[in-house]
C-alpha cells in the first residue's frame, strides 16, 4: 500500500499513460498493493538469480541495470530515472533476475506484486498498451545501440549514450539533465573513462555540454 513515500509513487503513477485510464477497480487493487522502498545510493534494489516477484518503477532517484562477469569485469545495460518501470520482461518469462538493479543515487523504488501486474494485464486494455508501447521503445534502444556501436567509432558511441539519456521515449521526465559520473557513462558505453572524459571536454568546447554541480546539461 502506498506509504509515506507517497507523493513520489503518486507521481510516478499520474505520469504513467495507463493509470487515468484504469477502473475504479483497477485503481483501488493498484493502490492498495503498490509498495515503495528507500534505497541509498550503490544499495542494490534486486540481484541476479533472484525471484522476479514485482514490477518495479523508479518514483525517486536513479537506477542502474548492470551485470559483473565471474572475472569482476562490470558492465552497466542500462539507467531507469524517475517515471520509469521496468522488469516486465522478467515477469513475462516467469524467470529470475537476469541482472543486478542498483541505486546510483539516493531513490524510491515502488513495488507492484506479480499477481496484481498480471491481473491488470488480463483486464486492462490500457495497461497492455504500455507495455507494448514500453517493450517496442526498449527494443529500438537496444538496436540502435548495436547498430550504432557496429558503425561508428568509440567516440561516437559514447555520444549516443549520452544522447540516449534524455530520450523521452524512454525517460519520461526527461530535462536535458543527465546526474551521472563519467565512470557511470563508461560503463553504459563499454569504454575506458579517459576515452569518456576527452568526448566530455570536447562536447563542452563546442557547447553541446553544460557542466553542472551535480551533472552534466545536453543542449541542442
Amino acid at each position: 500500500m502506498l506509504n509515506s513515500f507517497d507523493t513520489s509513487s503518486r507521481v510516478l503513477l499520474d505520469g504513467t499513460s495507463f493509470h487515468n485510464a484504469l477502473s475504479a477497480e483497477q485503481l483501488e487493487r493498484l493502490h492498495d498493493d503498490l509498495h515503495a522502498k528507500p534505497f541509498r545510493a550503490g544499495e542494490p534494489v534486486t540481484r541476479r538469480g533472484m525471484p522476479a516477484d514485482a514490477w518495479l518503477g523508479v518514483a525517486k532517484g536513479l537506477v542502474k541495470i548492470e551485470n559483473t562477469t565471474a572475472e569482476g569485469r562490470q558492465t552497466t545495460l542500462t539507467h531507469f530515472s524517475v517515471g520509469c518501470w521496468f522488469g516486465e520482461g522478467t515477469l513475462l518469462k516467469r524467470g529470475p533476475w537476469p541482472f543486478d538493479a542498483v541505486a546510483v543515487a539516493d531513490s524510491v523504488v515502488a513495488f507492484l506484486p506479480i499477481s496484481t501486474f498480471e491481473w491488470l494485464l488480463d483486464s486492462s486494455i490500457s495497461f497492455n498498451r504500455f507495455l507494448l508501447d514500453q517493450l517496442n521503445a526498449r527494443l529500438a534502444q537496444f538496436v540502435e545501440r548495436c547498430e550504432h556501436l557496429r558503425l561508428h567509432d568509440a567516440e561516437h558511441h559514447v555520444v549516443h549514450c549520452l544522447v540516449e539519456l534524455v530520450d523521452p521515449r524512454l525517460y519520461p521526465y526527461t530535462d536535458d539533465s543527465i546526474a551521472v559520473s563519467q565512470e557511470e557513462l563508461a560503463h553504459l558505453a563499454g569504454v575506458s573513462r579517459s576515452l569518456v572524459n576527452r568526448v566530455l571536454h570536447r562536447l563542452d568546447r563546442d557547447g553541446l555540454v553544460r557542466w553542472l554541480s551535480e551533472g552534466k546539461q545536453v543542449r541542442d
